[in-house]
């Protein structure tokens, strides 16, 4: 063999073999806490992960989207996913403990407004959501809707909210509440999964959750309408002309471990963005 080309075969075997792509080096756990409107969501995205990178463990947990930002804030998780931006005193608690919050919208989750599924009730306005939950709206009966029900039991409105802490529970406020107040005696569960299933047994009760967790044949999706004029649209309108719909958010520490760095990236590429689509969540764009 010529000198030059024994040389090359030489420094070719002395090379070390380049570390393959997104591959922790040891086994490795990253803490993720995020709302419970997207906890199967997560629970979904740490499931493929960890297909792809067998030494990695992901713990998952939810309780909202305050809890969420406290644990990240406090150093007690890698990552958060919420259904709410990060607030002015999270953040400042974070810089606290010497974290850099970054923040990306990572996916759409369009809240679905749900009723009994012997509900007949056709669709509802936003000025209509308001009358229904706002301590100063006047609609108490189905009747008053033009939902004829069968007898008085069933044509009480019984509005079902949720825990003014969640991300659900803020965003409907912002979007259908404004200056409102709820209305006095409004039922409050701890979660869509809770909200979906108390309406499944009350047959003149409402209530909002996530459009991700409203799946099945227990309740009825109600078409939604921005104002009398527009066309009522469900959750997944293809042409963003939904109007409850909000943008679901990642944290991550500015300067994270490696790998929730990557894992961050993942969840906004393609195969992430893959997984949070077959989970109910529409693509980032459809945010309004």
């Amino acid at each position: 063999m010529p000198a030059v080309a024994l040389a090359f075969a030489l420094s070719m075997l002395t090379q070390e073999p380049a570390p393959k792509a997104d591959k922790p080096a040891a086994p490795v756990t990253l803490n993720l806490r995020c709302s419970n409107a997207v906890l199967e969501a997560a629970a979904a995205l740490a499931e493929e992960y960890r297909k792809q990178q067998p030494g990695m463990t992901i713990v998952i947990s939810g309780g909202g989207s305050g809890v969420a930002m406290s644990a990240l804030a406090d150093g007690n998780a890698d990552l958060a996913i919420t259904t709410r931006p990060i607030q002015r005193e999270e953040r400042a608690r974070a810089l606290d403990h010497g974290i850099e919050p970054g923040e990306q919208v990572i996916a759409t989750d369009q809240l679905a407004i749900v009723v009994h599924k012997d509900n007949p009730v056709a669709s509802l306005t936003v000025a209509q959501l308001t009358a229904i939950w706002s301590a100063e709206g006047a609609t108490t009966q189905w009747s008053e809707l033009g939902v004829q029900r069968a007898d008085r039991e069933q044509d009480r409105i019984r509005v079902i909210g949720q825990r003014a802490d969640s991300g659900s529970g803020e965003f409907f406020r912002t979007v259908v509440l404004g200056k409102h107040d709820l209305r006095a005696g409004a039922v409050a569960a701890e979660s869509s999964t809770d909200a979906i299933a108390s309406v499944a047994k009350d047959p003149g009760a409402i209530a909002f959750c996530s459009g991700a967790a409203a799946t099945g044949d227990r309740v009825r999706i109600v078409p939604i309408a921005a104002k009398a004029t527009d066309k009522p649209a469900l959750p997944g309108a293809a042409d963003g002309g939904y109007p409850l719909a909000r943008p679901i958010y990642l944290y991550v520490h500015d300067q994270p471990p490696g790998t929730a760095k990557v894992f961050a990236a993942w969840i906004a590429g393609k195969q992430g963005q893959a997984v949070l689509l077959r989970a109910g969540l529409a693509p980032r764009a459809a945010a309004r």
